[in-house]
């Protein structure tokens, strides 16, 4: 038996020989990775459940002697790394980047930055599945970032935060607050790696949302997607009235909502008013059912390639919570 002892600063880079304990439901896993120079596997313990073998880590945390097991790493935050070999490439590249930017902003002009954002990635369950504070200069986030398009995070020591994980088909939740409960502007960023590497054949990034209080002018919530290849008819939706069903308060009474294309805005809705082609979209995405007499807003469109962003606003200049909501129709 391990005699406890003091918790130890560790960083680790390594590929996932095994997984010991694997739980589905709760995330949580037991991984034996085999550290780069050393000649024993470490055990490592956190929300790792969904990651595969094979799969390079760079892995920090505590390292602590369990009184049962003996020495393992408890997970603070892991990120995928490119693969030194061929066969973890393939795992690599079915991977998303995710990101939550505050300090990176101030180079576009934005004012009232979220000056150190936390980024917590979760499941359809609200399981913590990866986190990250600082990105650090990360050569896998750099990397990534430009195969995707992504614009760069010029200053490596900012306290914008980011990450690279290989996710499966299912629901996730992006969360981005402030490291010390500060507020302000941040751009939260998901970017699908697949169809970036060419590897997009089977799983791909299908719908996007973001809830978030909005306002006028400066406070307006955008949503921002690239259709990659097209036409795609897409549905997008700016839900107020419609999240009083689910227990949110204070929201927004009756959103505007705008598509733009790059600069240019190309089309907007104010109210839905119960629009048969919205109902029957709503319907083959597995969007939640829209009051017919509400306020939200809604429209059905088809778009070629490029980049856009929905934008929601009060109508009349009110602020309230509001989710736009942007949904491939397959």
């Amino acid at each position: 038996m391990t005699k406890a002892g003091p918790e130890r600063d560790v960083s680790l880079l390594g590929t996932i020989e095994r997984f010991t304990f694997r739980n589905p439901d709760t995330g949580w896993a037991v991984v034996r990775l085999r550290v780069e120079g050393a000649d024993e596997l470490a055990t490592v313990v956190g929300p790792m459940a969904q990651l595969k073998e094979g799969q390079r880590l760079k892995v920090i945390g505590k390292e602590v002697a369990h009184p049962q097991f003996g020495l393992q790493v408890k997970v603070e935050t892991f990120e995928a790394v490119a693969p030194s070999n061929a066969e973890g490439i393939a795992a690599y590249l079915a991977s998303g980047l995710v990101r939550g930017i505050g300090p990176g902003l101030a180079q576009f002009g934005v004012a009232a930055v979220l000056s150190d954002p936390a980024l917590v990635l979760a499941d359809g369950g609200g399981l913590t599945i990866a986190v990250n504070d600082n990105w650090e200069g990360s050569a896998t986030v750099s990397s990534t970032g430009a195969r995707v398009g992504a614009f760069a995070l010029a200053d490596q020591t900012s306290r914008d935060a980011a990450l690279v994980t290989s996710l499966g088909s299912g629901q996730f939740t992006a969360r981005i607050s402030g490291s010390s409960g500060a507020s302000g502007v941040a751009l939260a960023e998901v970017y699908d790696a697949t169809l970036a590497a060419g590897t997009g054949a089977g799983l791909r990034l299908i719908n996007l949302s973001v809830r978030a209080v909005a306002g006028s002018g400066a406070e307006v919530l955008i949503a921002g997607f690239v259709v990659a290849d097209g036409p795609r008819r897409v549905l997008i939706r700016a839900v107020g009235p419609g999240l009083s069903a689910f227990g949110v308060g204070g929201v927004l009474a009756d959103p505007q909502l705008d598509l733009y294309r790059d600069q240019t805005r190309i089309d907007g809705n104010g109210d839905w008013a119960g629009n048969p082609l919205v109902t029957q979209a709503g319907q083959r995405v597995g969007a939640f059912a829209l009051a017919p007499g509400s306020k939200d807003a809604a429209m059905v469109v088809l778009l070629s390639p490029g980049a856009y962003s929905a934008q929601a606003k009060g109508a009349d200049g009110a602020e309230g919570v509001a989710l736009v909501e942007v949904y491939e129709i397959r």
